[in-house]
């Protein structure tokens, strides 16, 4: 999975710490490995907050979620968590369309 994700950090210094704790939240969409083409994450810092912005580009169409906050790693887990959210659902809608065939 770490070969489809482009990572990318405005306005600060991306630390191997970050990269560490993105891969790892980001492993948790392995077993959606198969439908998704690639991965972006965009870290950006501003003052004290923290906007995180998750695309994922799958067969079908590209899924986004964003998220905000005081805490970056907070941040990340909850858009990661959005995404996989985003993912379970169409995964599910193209389940019940091959049951229904």
């Amino acid at each position: 999975m770490k070969n489809r994700l482009e990572l990318t950090a405005r306005h600060f210094d991306l630390t191997d710490n970050i990269k560490d704790f993105v891969e790892k939240k980001v492993n948790k969409l392995d077993n959606h490995k198969d439908y998704i083409i690639n991965m972006r994450m965009i870290l950006d810092q501003e003052k004290n907050r923290n906007h995180v912005e998750f695309m994922v580009k799958t067969k079908d169409t590209t899924f986004s979620s964003k998220d905000e906050g005081y805490d970056l790693y907070m941040a990340i887990d909850s858009v990661v968590d959005k995404m996989l959210i985003q993912l379970k659902k169409r995964l599910d809608q193209f389940e019940t369309k091959k049951k229904a065939k």
